[in-house]
């Protein structure tokens, strides 16, 4: 499903601006500052649009590190790597916070590490009152490793993580992300991704807070959870839908507090939950099968391709010289 290439350490070069790239997540006409080098980048108030850029090895602060308090500025990260970087604090990569639209799109993650409390590749915290985008989509992490709360962790607006993965990494807390309180008109939406190979020593896979929540069309595959459940849902409404379930292991499957949830034609292979929700005297449940009310259980691994299933891109308006990027597609 994904194809990473990791060698040369040399970015992908722009003659320019792609306006094409900016406008595919915001259509109106804007003023923005164009960044394309290599440099921990600060700031408030301000649209960013950061293009092929390559951090390598940065251990100080977070590289890039904005705050916004206007519900109408616009950052955009596309096509970019973050390399073998690590420190201590909350979004060891990206940290936005307050108002306004951020969208990360077509990035490459890679042996990343921090000691961060929440996010250790990412913290977006927005304002709960605007509905703005908090956006990662088309992008690749892989072998993240901390102590904290979720790789990503994004908290507020228009939450959207989109044919997206997260593989080989392991993580003290929450192993994958952790997504709460979308704003209460929207949904926070996980579709078209794959969690592979993930590793949490407590909490869970995939956490869940606040208001409307649906995980549709994704491929979870053997991740390990050693003290804990699968799937964390608080207060919210959590609709899983068409997802493939297979070779994880973790205590219980999904514990729903103050929760409504509602699971779809969903398929279940070779799990390991050694105590289930619904049958706590279960020791191994390999395959859950709930009554028809609430599930088909229909087989989706055709409908949602092969996890292996790899495409690399040539794109003729980038002039390539040496290529270290990630892309993404089915």
């Amino acid at each position: 499903m994904f194809f990473f290439i990791y060698g040369r350490r040399e970015s992908l070069r722009f003659s320019g601006p792609s306006t094409d790239v900016w406008t595919t997540f915001y259509t109106e006409t804007s003023t923005y500052t164009y960044v394309n080098t290599s440099g921990s980048l600060s700031g408030q108030n301000t649209n960013y649009f950061v293009e092929s850029v390559l951090f390598d090895n940065f251990i100080d602060a977070s590289i890039i590190d904005l705050t916004s308090y206007v519900t109408t500025t616009k950052t955009h990260i596309a096509t970019s790597s973050f390399i073998k970087c690590s420190n201590s604090q909350n979004g060891r990569c990206i940290t936005f916070g307050s108002s306004g639209n951020f969208v990360q799109y077509r990035l490459c993650g890679f042996a990343i590490s921090s000691l961060a409390e929440k996010g250790v590749y990412s913290y977006v915290c927005q304002d709960s009152r605007a509905v703005t985008k908090n956006y990662i989509v088309e992008s690749s992490l892989t072998k993240i490793s901390g102590e904290g709360i979720g790789i990503l962790y994004h908290d507020y607006g228009a939450i959207r993580a989109l044919s997206s993965n997260i593989s080989d990494s392991n993580i003290g807390g929450s192993a994958n992300y952790v997504l709460s309180n979308p704003y209460r008109s929207d949904t926070a939406l996980v579709g078209w991704c794959q969690f592979k190979n993930n590793a949490a020593q407590i909490m869970c896979c995939f956490e869940h807070q606040n208001n409307f929540h649906r995980l549709s069309l994704c491929n979870v595959l053997d991740n390990t959870i050693r003290a804990d459940k699968l799937i964390l849902s608080q207060a919210t409404s959590l609709n899983i839908n068409q997802c493939y379930f297979k070779g994880n292991r973790a205590t219980k499957f999904i514990l729903y507090g103050e929760s409504l949830f509602k699971l779809q034609e969903s398929h279940f292979e070779d799990n390991t939950f050694y105590l289930n929700a619904r049958n706590e005297n279960s020791l191994q449940m390999t395959q859950i099968i709930f009554p028809s009310t609430y599930s088909s259980c229909i087989n989706l691994f055709e409908r949602l391709r092969l996890p292996d299933k790899t495409k690399a891109v040539d794109n003729p308006r980038n002039s390539i010289i040496r290529i270290y990027s990630v892309y993404l597609f089915f």
